[in-house]
């Protein structure tokens, strides 16, 4: 169907465009760094350099409202959108307390000393 939209309108939907995706869609990594990358980049239109922008708006709406809810819980492989994160751009240099909210449980013992270093 793919193919006869793009012959036919002469756009490339990807898989998360439509309404669901096929069973076990999530579980490959690589389809889950492929949306989040399409989504912070070309929906949102962030180049990666833009820390400010990630710390004030990244969190699970912007999934929830562009679809990809279903990947947050779907996934085995993220456990927070902050994990998630940190696995498609490894090199970002942002501590999960600089976020607007931190991540869920996360103010434990150790995870507090370390912001207060």
């Amino acid at each position: 169907m793919n193919i006869y939209i793009k012959y036919k309108y002469g756009i490339q939907l990807n898989i998360w465009e439509f309404i669901s995706v096929p069973n076990n869609f999530w579980y490959d990594m690589n389809n889950v760094i492929n949306a989040t990358k399409w989504l912070l980049e070309e929906i949102y239109g962030w180049d990666g350099e833009d820390i400010e922008w990630i710390k004030y708006n990244y969190n699970n709406d912007i999934f929830n409202n562009n679809k990809l809810g279903g990947m947050l819980v779907s996934s085995p492989h993220i456990k927070t959108t902050y994990d998630l994160l940190y696995n498609v751009y490894p090199d970002i240099d942002i501590f999960p307390w600089e976020f607007k909210m931190s991540p869920k449980n996360y103010w434990i013992k150790e995870n507090a000393d370390l912001a207060l270093k």
